[in-house]
């Protein structure tokens, strides 16, 4: 397996975007961008919806619904119109992750709180009663 890691930072040589774009000129099997937070989103969903066999990225959202309403959010930030279709299109799967502090010493404990299948634009979330990740070892 090869693995080439692309890194940027605040005020780096080179955005998000670019390294995206540069990762695709790869023909890579699959590509996990850490953070979405501009319009680097808009060359994931193209990637997820022309052929990328894999891929996996975070943002930052209270609900499975509202990471689908912030990823096309940040895909007008890249100067298009709305494109939930192909948003939607794009993403197979939402993992919403929780977190609180639970025991004595009170250490942060990570969780999965609901997850969301095949109908992502509907009320599709499924309640996983706070299990721990340990339950779900394919996830991680």
């Amino acid at each position: 397996m090869n693995v080439t890691k692309l890194l940027t930072w605040r005020d780096g040589p080179q955005s998000m975007t670019e390294l995206v774009r540069v990762a695709l000129r790869l023909d890579p099997d699959r590509i996990v961008i850490g953070e979405v937070r501009g319009p680097e989103a808009l060359d994931f969903i193209k990637a997820a919806n022309t052929g990328l066999p894999g891929g996996l990225l975070t943002v930052h959202a209270n609900s499975p619904k509202e990471a689908l309403d912030r990823l096309d959010a940040l895909v007008q930030e890249a100067g298009v119109p709305p494109q939930r279709g192909r948003v939607e299109a794009a993403v197979d799967q939402v993992v919403q992750m929780g977190r609180e502090r639970r025991g004595p010493p009170p250490l942060p404990q990570k969780f999965i709180s609901s997850l969301s299948g095949d109908s992502l634009c509907t009320d599709n979330e499924k309640v996983v009663n706070r299990h721990p990740l340990a339950c779900f070892p394919r996830i991680i």
